[in-house]
């Protein structure tokens, strides 16, 4: 049976609010990853407020079937792997084209089912340059979703 993107009704007694977390990547380090090399490791703190409830991720300048060569693997606050392996930076633009709605550099991949965060908790980002040349770390992403508040606090 189809079930739509996204269907998950808020429980209630919570209000959802949009919710961006926006990540530049050279405020925390900056240069490039020599060939067939490692960054593990760079971790992000979601706000201590509320639960953060991702429904997808978007990088920054990626287009479909770029060549950049850089890979990622994600991992929850757990230590879960939410990829499988180390996937190409320039897949998570999959479906995007050069279309403006985000400034010609594609669209949000897609969570499925959504990313639950509780407040405070931190995401996992592995990065590995598989090739035989350095290539730059990329720079703007964005997790993007909602906070999930109670409706006491509204």
């Amino acid at each position: 049976m189809f079930r739509p993107q996204f269907s998950f009704q808020t429980p209630k007694g919570f209000k959802d609010v949009p919710y961006v977390l926006p990540v530049t990547f050279g405020q925390n380090v900056t240069g490039g990853l020599p060939a067939g090399q490692y960054y593990p490791n760079f971790i992000l703190q979601t706000d201590n407020d509320a639960a953060s409830i991702f429904r997808s991720l978007f990088w920054q300048g990626e287009q479909q079937g770029e060549t950049d060569p850089m890979q990622v693997q994600l991992r929850d606050a757990y230590g879960n792997y939410l990829t499988d392996g180390y996937i190409p930076l320039w897949l998570y633009a999959w479906g995007a084209g050069n279309t403006t709605p985000d400034g010609g550099s594609g669209r949000a991949k897609v969570f499925e089912p959504e990313l639950y965060c509780p407040p405070g908790s931190v995401l996992i980002i592995d990065y590995f340059n598989p090739s035989a040349g350095g290539t730059q770390l990329p720079g703007n992403f964005e997790f993007r979703g909602v906070k999930r508040y109670p409706e006491v606090c509204s």
